[in-house]
């Protein structure tokens, strides 16, 4: 389904007038459920891309409204891997990895556009990667962590109700592995990253807000 099916069906869906501004309440409450293409480099010779098709993050997170248009909250993002280095159905599902992480949020409320309520967020915080391969019942596993420098995004939700929006978000991340780490038959090294390197993804999301 395109973006563009999926703003006409967000628009359709919604009711004409809502009985409050979900954007003036004080709390706010979101998840967002999406895919994100990697980019960047885990570590020297190592692209992120190398790994992993993308990820499918499942994110949550809260905000207080400051003054205004300004909000400032917590996130915490689960994003299962899927696997691009495995030769059968059983080896891909036990070569899923994962990245985990937590971070601090800053967003801003931007004028309505076309009905839809629009914001643009920063945050920061850590991740941690991990990255399986499976092969007829062998396995290895690379993890990484480092700092998530940025994560910056643009969202645009409908109100569904006095308190309930739903919506889109487009975003990219940023971040350096200081930490890698091999797990695999007779290996286990731990060691600083081979040339830190940056990395990323690139995502799009369906979001969910409910006001408080």
């Amino acid at each position: 389904m395109t973006i563009r099916a999926l703003v006409g069906l967000l628009a359709m869906l919604a009711p004409v007038r809502a009985t409050a501004d979900p954007a003036d309440a004080p709390w706010q409450i979101g998840a967002r459920i999406g895919y994100a293409r990697p980019i960047g480099e885990l570590e020297r010779g190592t692209s992120a891309s190398d790994l992993s098709y993308g990820t499918l993050p499942i994110a949550i997170d809260g905000a207080r409204r400051i003054c205004g248009g300004f909000s400032a909250g917590l996130f915490a993002t689960y994003a299962p891997a899927i696997p691009k280095l495995c030769g059968s159905a059983s080896d891909c599902v036990a070569s899923f990895g994962r990245d985990v992480a937590l971070g601090a949020l800053a967003r801003l409320r931007l004028p309505p556009l076309q009905g839809f309520e629009t914001d643009a967020e920063a945050g920061a915080g850590y991740l941690w990667s991990s990255r399986r391969l499976s092969d007829e019942g062998t396995a290895s596993t690379r993890s990484y962590h480092g700092p998530l420098l940025a994560r910056l995004a643009v969202g645009a939700t409908r109100p569904m109700s006095a308190r309930f929006s739903l919506g889109l978000e487009a975003a990219t991340e940023l971040g350096i592995h200081l930490r890698s780490t091999l797990e695999a038959p007779g290996v286990a090294r731990s060691r600083g990253t081979d040339g830190p390197r940056l990395h990323g993804a690139l995502g799009l999301a369906l979001r969910f807000s409910y006001s408080l």
